[in-house]
């Protein structure tokens, strides 16, 4: 697994291998900046690609994983 910024430049050649490659992306916004509707789009983003109804920010937990 490969963790980095999504902000950072990536680029690759095409895959070469016979297994699939897949990518996730992760945004993050502050709590002050939350999904409102749409400036432009005739609708909002799908649900998976943003979710409308957050139940609070995220606690931050220091310690032992697992």
């Amino acid at each position: 697994m490969l963790l980095f910024d999504c902000n950072t430049i990536h680029g690759s050649n095409g895959n070469i291998t016979p297994n699939p490659r897949s990518n996730a992306f992760f945004v993050y916004n502050a709590w002050s900046n939350k999904v409102e509707a749409p400036f432009a789009a005739k609708a909002p983003r799908p649900a998976f690609l943003s979710a409308r109804d957050p139940k609070g920010p995220i606690d931050i937990v220091s310690g032992k994983l697992g």
